[in-house]
């Protein structure tokens, strides 16, 4: 579940911080956390009770959406399980096919900023545990007094804080598969639970963190922000490469979902 999460997204909550100011940034991170994990227990619990009113052992996410449906007790709600299965169709396709495009262009602006060996690209606009340990990293280094934090900036950036933020820790594309092949489907609470935390925390990490290192530079991904020094080049290069591999095996799992 954190592997489904934690792709290109992550890479670029620090211009969703810078955006929305350190205000909004830090309590909405938790509270859309908390939200989505709650979401998601909602989708599993429900899905476990259609298995056992419609007798099938597992479902895909539309399958339970349109059992949800059709189980209804209203027959003039029940009627339209099916439109209900293809919107959610379509809302999954749209989800991850904007996914599979913002992984293109992160896997481009690496390699050019690789290749060209430049501190920025002139393109506009893994490793998550290297990009998390770096970005701390460099926060201490570039800004170690926390300071020039924009706290608050206008209504029209808090929205798109909320695409950035939510699409930095979406997972629900994998719940449902996942507790479809889980020994002990009834610990899922258990698995959610752990999985949302380590999401929210590195999501915080890398979003706080890349905020403070680069304030009003930040670009995504963050390892284009990343210093191209001689004694980083090395390291910041093997992050970018472990990056575009990272990015590759999500998308085998967007292909298996």
């Amino acid at each position: 579940m954190v592997k489904g999460a934690l792709g290109g997204g992550i890479l670029g909550g620090h211009v969703a911080y810078m955006k929305a100011g350190i205000f909004i940034g830090l309590p909405f991170n938790l509270l859309f956390g908390m939200y989505m994990t709650y979401c998601l227990y909602i989708l599993v619990i429900s899905a476990q009770i259609l298995y056992r009113r419609t007798r099938v052992p597992s479902m895909s996410y539309p399958d339970v959406g349109e059992a949800a449906m059709a189980c209804f007790p209203n027959p003039k709600v029940a009627k339209y399980s099916k439109i209900f299965r293809y919107t959610i169709d379509a809302i999954i396709c749209i989800d991850l096919f904007g996914a599979c495009a913002c992984y293109q262009i992160i896997i481009a602006k690496s390699i050019k900023q690789l290749v060209e060996d430049t501190q920025r690209t002139t393109i506009e606009g893994l490793a998550p545990v290297f990009c998390i340990m770096l970005t701390v990293y460099y926060a201490f280094v570039f800004n170690p007094t926390f300071s020039n934090l924009v706290k608050v900036t206008k209504l029209y950036n808090f929205f798109e804080y909320v695409g950035m933020s939510v699409f930095s820790m979406s997972c629900s594309g994998v719940v449902i598969p996942i507790e479809n092949n889980m020994k002990d489907p009834k610990k899922y609470p258990q698995v959610l639970m752990t999985g949302m935390s380590l999401i929210i925390m590195c999501t915080f990490s890398v979003s706080f963190f890349g905020y403070v290192g680069f304030l009003d530079a930040c670009e995504s991904p963050i390892t284009v922000n990343f210093p191209m020094t001689l004694y980083e080049c090395r390291v910041h290069q093997d992050v970018n490469l472990l990056l575009k591999i990272n990015i590759t095996i999500d998308f085998k799992l967007i292909g298996n979902m």
